[in-house]
């Protein structure tokens, strides 16, 4: 192991080795360094305006083949108040000072560069072009197999909205809770139904579509609540649950806060949930609301 200290001066930049033998080349890690430097101003552009950081106790430590690299900073924002910061980062030993852990400012994680990464600006642009060709292949791949699953689907069941049979769950006071799932082949027939009604162009039209493959793969949930105080059909006291037909969980999501709107004695409330994955019936859909003993479990049946 050997310990490294650097330094710092207006004009240079010197590199003391602790234990390096006399006559010894001493490795140079100033493209480590450099890096570091980079990455922890990267971090420090805050809306303040924070001044360019003065980097001091700095520290080297070299293992094998990777070099660990600590320090300080001094940083000042917009109104001259200065604080210290640490920077701790380990690199692998090589020409491109490859990143594989560490923080920066203390509590700014750093993502690891990607495994296979090369050094030079072509070959870089030569390797993320071909990431970039590859990832748009899976997604071509992986629509193709989306578009089957709907062609399948759509014989099977249909297009229309389901309403889950309730199997079982009460309201201890008072209310009522009704659950519709819509297949993804419903919301994408609706999507083009309101396109040719709006007269909306055909660019506008696929991108809608690409956001329902993208987030609505199972369908979409809409649950519809009554009850009779504006807290309790308060969205913020609910959870959704989807199981399959094993009983398996495959989706969860705590609601956020809505305020409900008030008509004829009851407060009433809508939400609509997408589901990511795919599912298809039968499935189970248990709406969890805190101020009642048990979830309401509904059961969506294909209707084919």
């Amino acid at each position: 192991m050997r310990n490294f200290t650097i330094v710092l001066a207006t004009t240079a930049l010197l590199l003391v080795a602790c234990s390096t033998k006399p006559g010894k080349e001493k490795p140079d890690y100033r493209q480590v360094y450099n890096r570091a430097v980079e990455l922890t101003k990267n971090s420090l552009k805050y809306p303040d305006d924070a001044t360019f950081p003065i980097f001091d106790s700095v520290d080297i430590t070299a293992t094998g083949d990777t070099v660990k690299i600590n320090f300080h900073v001094l940083a000042a924002n917009g109104m001259g108040v200065r604080s210290k910061a640490e920077t701790k980062l380990t690199f692998k030993v090589d020409s491109c000072a490859h990143l594989l852990s560490g923080w920066v400012v203390d509590d700014v994680m750093v993502d690891p560069d990607p495994v296979g990464r090369p050094c030079s600006p072509a070959a870089i642009k030569a390797w993320e072009d071909k990431l970039l060709a590859q990832a748009l292949e899976d997604a071509r791949v992986r629509r193709q197999v989306q578009r089957a699953k709907v062609v399948e689907d759509s014989a099977r069941f249909g297009s229309n909205a389901i309403v889950g049979q309730k199997i079982s769950g009460s309201h201890k006071y008072g209310g009522k809770t009704k659950v519709t799932w819509t297949p993804l082949v419903g919301l994408l027939e609706e999507a083009r139904k309101d396109a040719a009604k709006q007269m909306q162009p055909d660019a506008e039209l696929q991108t809608v579509l690409s956001s329902y493959y993208a987030v609505s793969e199972g369908g979409r949930i809409r649950i519809d609540i009554e009850r009779s105080t504006i807290g309790a059909a308060n969205w913020e006291y609910f959870t959704i649950v989807v199981q399959d037909s094993t009983g398996s969980e495959i989706f969860r999501k705590a609601l956020d806060s809505d305020v409900p709107e008030y008509s004829s004695g009851d407060w009433w409330n809508i939400n609509l949930v997408n589901i990511p994955g795919y599912v298809r019936p039968p499935f189970n859909v248990f709406v969890i609301d805190q101020l009642e003993d048990a979830p309401f479990n509904f059961r969506i049946e294909a209707r084919r």
